[in-house]
């Protein structure tokens, strides 16, 4: 997926998408929501657990970017400006509802490798544990794994995201990194040589 999503983006004139996102022109909301809905809604979908409430979150990431238009920076990338502006939604959303993320259930429908039930069966107890894991952490440290490890932003552009420096953005996902590795040792997942 972040292969196809990259190669997507490359595909669009963003320096003129955005020059026409500034006129307020429709055709370039629509060409922007065609290029990077897809991703913005996988990210959404992981950081929120539901379909709905990643849906909602969507359309409302788009209706911030068409009220920031004026301010848009056509040397600036799109893509993390974008995944900051569903990032932001997301956790807005998270914090009213109070909700715990579940990721999407695709993952744990995943049969892994073999034909061994039960090396499959424990495969799939450790997702779990590693869901549980992700869940437990606060909004900020999800998202901020999410968006390096599973969306392959730079630490650059996960500075853009986050809206921080370069420097800032790699401490928060140090940090995330440490909490995450707690939950999982809290949940057993982390052997004592720490491989997972």
């Amino acid at each position: 997926m972040r292969e196809r999503s990259s190669s997507r983006t490359e595909e669009v004139d963003q320096r003129a998408l955005v020059e026409r996102c500034r006129r307020a022109e429709p055709d370039a909301f629509r060409e922007v929501y065609q290029h990077f809905a897809p991703e913005l809604f996988l990210f959404l979908r992981r950081l929120l657990g539901e379909r709905a409430a990643a849906e909602d979150a969507l359309q409302e990431t788009f209706v911030r970017l068409h009220g920031a238009r004026e301010r848009l920076d056509p040397a600036r990338p799109l893509r993390p400006y974008l995944l900051r502006i569903a990032r932001n939604v997301g956790i807005g959303q998270l914090r009213r509802q109070r909700k715990l993320i579940r990721l999407d259930d695709e993952l744990a429908r995943r049969q892994p490798g073999g034909a061994d039930p039960t090396r499959a069966c424990e495969a799939r107890e450790k997702q779990e544990l590693v869901r549980e894991a992700l869940a437990a952490l606060d909004p900020e440290p999800r998202s901020a794994l999410l968006l390096r490890h599973h969306h392959g932003l730079s630490m650059r552009e996960l500075g853009d995201a986050l809206g921080s420096s370069e420097r800032t953005a790699r401490t928060r996902l140090r940090e995330a990194a440490t909490h995450f590795e707690r939950a999982l040792r809290e949940r057993g997942v982390f052997a004592p040589g720490g491989a997972l």
